[in-house]
């Protein structure tokens, strides 16, 4: 092999490898969630449970008022 071809040849080899870990780091960077989706997510759980705390208070609410009713 004439040194003329070696050149490019680890040219070559170095681009491909830098490419690869330039490709391996943007995939690890877009595994998991975001600070934006966590917050999303974050949210429709805390609206969901407001919602079913005040349904489950006023069914309680209706209960006691019907005891009272029934008691009086």
């Amino acid at each position: 092999m004439k040194t003329s071809e070696i050149n490019p040849r680890i040219m070559v080899a170095f681009t491909r490898a830098k490419m690869a870990l330039r490709d391996k780091h943007l995939k690890a960077k877009q595994k998991g969630l975001t600070t934006v989706e966590y917050a999303i997510a974050g949210s429709l759980v805390g609206l969901a449970v407001v919602g079913a705390f005040t349904a489950l208070g006023n069914a309680v609410g209706n209960a006691i008022d019907s005891m009272t009713n029934v008691i009086s």
